[in-house]
């Protein structure tokens, strides 16, 4: 037997109006509580019910539907961050995932698509390919359609983002060596000088050191340009930039007791090449990370590291924002904070 909005209501101790305004959405459903929302939506989830998109759809001109664009499958933050915006949009959105690959041409393909599914919104991963800054703008001021960016933000694009705070993820990882006694810390900082993010993670780790009264605050940036964390050459230079590491350190005979660096990835290069040489961590020197990838609570790396607390909660975080936008027709470029948090391992001794 289909189960109707009657029944929803009935189990859900509300009235038929009110779970009919929430289930379908629009700017109505956005008066009752978080709570209210989400037991009437619970409720339907376990009874089977399903939302009549085809109705929404004639009402609203849109697709119930949300697209997740992604740099890559690869990401270890993709998984967790779905299942997030699972958790927070469905029964009532379904979601339309898509990758580019850090590619400008199928990033403005699958924003098109976007356009053409006459979705109700998007969550992307900007691929950082300027040709495609028009197609952003052009979605959400043409099409109004909703977008929330993730690790990064579109100059004059006026829709909330969620990215890193670099000044205090530095700033974490350097208090965390100093808490454990290091004077002698370097920073490995990926990116070119004059770069928006090596300033703010030089910004907190100064502001660590001068919380602990040292001076020395010793950074090794790269001559190298960035590129996306997950396209095929980054290994590559991430290689290279420690390769130029190491032999920084073996000008200064490794007089450090404790590095940070801004990716993991930079560490476990790090850590195999000292390994080489008769270097032990964290016997010998110290390290911390960024970005807890999975590899690094794997038993023969152990990788202190400084990241967002949880990847499922990023996801619920930028589909809350998603959905208020979608709802309440308006947005703004604000910063949508999330909670980082040290994890800490066996690659840090106390001296």
């Amino acid at each position: 037997m289909a189960i109707t909005m009657c029944d929803i209501a009935k189990k859900a101790s509300v009235s038929q109006t009110t779970a009919s305004l929430i289930l379908n959405g629009g700017k109505a459903s956005s008066r009752f509580s978080d709570q209210t929302a989400e037991r009437v939506r619970s409720i339907a989830a376990q009874m089977g019910y399903r939302t009549n998109r085809t109705a929404a759809i004639l009402r609203n001109q849109k697709n119930c539907l949300i697209g997740v664009l992604s740099g890559g499958y690869r990401m270890e933050s993709f998984g967790g961050l779905l299942e997030g915006i699972s958790k927070t949009v469905e029964p009532k959105y379904g979601i339309v995932p898509a990758v580019h690959h850090y590619d400008g041409q199928t990033e403005r393909h699958c924003l098109q698509m976007f356009v053409d599914m006459r979705l109700s919104g998007v969550i992307a991963f900007w691929s950082g390919d300027e040709q495609s800054i028009p197609f952003y703008h052009e979605l959400s001021e043409k099409y109004g359609i909703a977008i929330v960016l993730c690790d990064s933000s579109i100059p004059n694009l006026n829709v909330p983002y969620l990215i890193a705070d670099n000044e205090k993820l530095a700033y974490m990882a350097a208090s965390t060596l100093l808490e454990f006694g290091h004077r002698e810390i370097l920073g490995l900082i990926f990116q070119q000088p004059q770069d928006v993010i090596a300033n703010m993670l030089i910004s907190g780790y100064r502001k660590a050191m001068a919380e602990h009264n040292n001076g020395n605050v010793d950074f090794i940036t790269s001559t190298l340009a960035a590129t996306p964390i997950y396209s095929a050459e980054y290994v590559k230079l991430v290689s290279q930039y420690v390769d130029s590491v190491i032999e920084y350190l073996q000008k200064d005979n490794f007089k450090y007791t404790a590095i940070w660096a801004q990716d993991d990835l930079i560490v476990y290069d790090l850590m195999f090449k000292l390994n080489r040489l008769g270097l032990r961590v964290p016997e010998d020197i110290s390290l911390i990370g960024m970005g807890n990838r999975e590899s690094s609570n794997l038993p023969q790396i152990n990788l202190s590291s400084v990241a967002s607390e949880s990847f499922v909660e990023n996801g619920c975080i930028v589909s809350r924002s998603l959905i208020a936008n979608i709802e309440c027709n308006k947005t703004s470029a604000i910063c949508l904070d999330r909670k980082l948090k040290v994890f800490l391992r066996n690659s840090i001794r106390k001296i």
